[in-house]
């Protein structure tokens, strides 16, 4: 569960890492390919794995060991989790590295041998920015079981509000960087 104004630790550079390390390996695994569509579909395939595990791991299908419930948790499933985000990274730089064109001359400067590379990362980066300031995310609550807080109510937990109720609201990153 997020905690906000945790500060930053080692575990928040776990995802990014898996990331930069999927885009190597894709880099490296695409360089020469002799079928496109088999690549595309291999890709897709490998994608979706990774989904579907995230889901399985992280959607409620494993209740733990104190618990004597089986089945689908629908309360906890999570369709975007580490994982998911892992794989829709990765077949969209792989989809980019096996059907953009590049030019493998050289003498040409890196920025023209990978320009359809990067128009393509600005166009996910203006969507990737439209998405996180144009949606409106509603205020959400949390039950901290472990508080150490004096603000404990009746039952013994305490209850945290998370007020995200303006569009663009980077509150809680704002106050993570000062």
């Amino acid at each position: 569960m997020l905690a906000p104004g945790n500060g930053l630790h080692l575990a928040d550079f776990v995802m990014p890492m898996f990331l930069f390390t999927a885009g190597v390996s894709l880099a490296i695994v695409f360089k020469k390919i002799p079928n496109r569509y088999e690549a595309t579909w291999k890709a897709i395939v490998k994608a979706a794995k990774l989904f579907l595990l995230g889901v399985f791991l992280q959607g409620g299908y494993l209740h733990g060991i104190t618990s004597l419930t089986y089945g689908v948790d629908i309360e906890k499933i999570r369709l975007f989790g580490i994982l998911q985000r892992i794989a829709i990274g990765y077949i969209a730089a792989a989809v980019c590295e096996i059907w953009l064109p590049r030019q493998t001359s050289k003498k040409e400067p890196f920025f023209r041998v990978y320009i359809w590379h990067l128009c393509a990362v600005i166009l996910l980066s203006a969507i990737y920015m439209g998405l996180t300031y144009g949606l409106y995310v509603a205020d959400w609550q949390f039950k901290d079981l472990y508080s150490l807080s004096s603000l404990i109510s009746e039952n013994g937990t305490t209850i945290h509000t998370v007020r995200c109720s303006n569009r663009g609201d980077l509150g809680l990153v704002a106050m993570l960087l000062e």
